[in-house]
């Protein structure tokens, strides 16, 4: 890597602004995680892997995440996982919906609820707070 731009990417450390990406606050998850709909792909993908757990939280018109006993949707995405007070984990990050991997999409800007510029992870379009399962 050119010397030039590991310097500035230190500088912008220091400043506090760190490489654009997502920091996995979770805060996009916490706003938007219950009032989301699954894709087709997304459900066809699930019925691959055997995902008889995320398909169960697949309500009517494939809004996820619902309650798999009463159908009823939950307050909150059941797959957000804590981890500190500004930090969080997706349980489902390498099977999260089309949904949670396309955010932030143009229409936000390309940035998060916190203003964050969120540029595209490469080899794919997956985002958000997350780790490998």
């Amino acid at each position: 890597m050119f010397r030039w731009v590991r310097r500035r990417r230190a500088v912008r450390r220091r400043r506090g602004r760190g490489a654009s990406g997502c920091r996995g606050c979770g805060i996009c998850c916490d706003l938007y995680g219950h009032q989301l709909r699954a894709t087709r792909a997304d459900l066809e993908r699930w019925n691959r892997e055997g995902r008889a757990d995320l398909l169960a939280r697949v309500g009517e018109d494939q809004r996820i995440w619902c309650d798999p006993l009463t159908g009823e949707p939950l307050p909150d995405c059941p797959f957000l996982e804590r981890t500190g007070p500004e930090e969080a984990r997706c349980r489902i990050h390498a099977t999260k919906p089309e949904v949670c991997r396309r955010y932030p999409t143009p229409a936000h800007g390309g940035r998060c609820v916190r203003g964050v510029k969120i540029d595209p992870e490469p080899g794919g379009p997956t985002r958000g707070p997350g780790r490998p399962e």
